[in-house]
């Protein structure tokens, strides 16, 4: 079995080659020539697109648009929820990650069948199957959850410094909407991002609390939902918004720093298992083998 899946990678190795190779050369502007004469039509920037953007992706709209009806309406509301979160939203639909997973089962099915039926069905190799099944199942919805999470992440750690940086802002004069913008256009974070669609979404006629709120709602995180909730509040009853953000800045700031000394704490637990079963048969290995060699020798 080994050299059939040596022959398959060479395959599609071989195939991938193939693929390269036929890709046309781009375009170059002779001297003399005006550049309006060169520009791509419709049909030629649709073919310079890559493989995934020209079929697969048509493709998969056109079956969830069929099919997406179907599906329970929790499992959309919570993918499209963790879409949005990881800021995929305006790139996949619900329904085409769940298709994804119906896709990866059926594969995790063939793959499986064709695994037991060439290794035979003991109870490792059912295993070894079950778990194929499961990982190709849960592989997208696992995905787009982990780059949901880097996100919510990434926020979190973020926000105590531009509140940092709003405070100080604020404190010397300039507006709260000022502020926001300043943040968003001197930031380089994914917070820096958000603050901007904010700035945006007030641009367009939106108010500050709507706005501020459809940023909470769009990226799920709890530290920056109480601060947008401390902010609409002193918005609706008046108090100065510097002692908001300057209470919440520092309350932020040590929410961070117990986070991570509990991280801290938690490393020795997690250590134990890469040490128990990686490094210390290693070691066993290295220091008792001679002397077991020795011995065995000496009978």
């Amino acid at each position: 079995m080994g050299i059939v899946y040596l022959a398959a990678v060479f395959v599609v190795g071989g195939l991938a080659l193939a693929f390269w190779a036929l890709k046309p050369e781009p375009k170059v502007v002779a001297i003399g020539m005006d550049p309006e004469d060169v520009i791509p039509t419709s049909r030629e920037l649709e073919l310079q697109g890559s493989f995934l953007t020209r079929v697969v992706n048509p493709l998969m709209h056109g079956l969830a648009g069929r099919f997406g009806r179907y599906l329970p309406s929790g499992m959309l509301d919570a993918t499209a929820k963790t879409l949005r979160v990881a800021d995929l939203d305006k790139r996949w639909r619900p329904e085409v990650i769940i298709g994804m997973q119906i896709a990866g089962f059926a594969l995790g099915l063939f793959g499986a069948s064709a695994y037991l039926s060439s290794a035979g069905a003991s109870r490792t190799n059912l295993l070894v199957a079950g778990l194929m099944v499961v990982l190709l199942t849960m592989a997208p919805d696992a995905k787009i959850k982990r780059m949901a999470d880097d996100r919510r992440k990434a926020i979190t750690n973020e926000l105590p410094d531009v509140l940092d940086q709003l405070t100080v802002t604020v404190e010397a004069g300039m507006s709260f909407d000022g502020a926001v913008l300043r943040a968003g256009q001197e930031g380089r974070g994914i917070l820096a991002t958000e603050l901007l669609k904010a700035v945006n979404d007030m641009q367009l006629g939106l108010s500050r609390g709507e706005a501020l709120q459809a940023m909470s709602d769009r990226t799920d995180v709890a530290d920056l939902r109480q601060f947008v909730t401390a902010v609409r509040q002193a918005e609706k009853h008046g108090f100065p918004l510097a002692n908001i953000l300057r209470l919440q800045a520092l309350e932020l700031r040590d929410k961070r720093r117990a986070r991570a000394e509990e991280r801290a704490m938690q490393v020795p637990v997690k250590i134990t298992f890469p040490l128990v079963f990686c490094i210390l048969p290693a070691l066993f290995v290295v220091i008792l083998g001679p002397a077991a060699v020795n011995i065995s020798g000496g009978f």
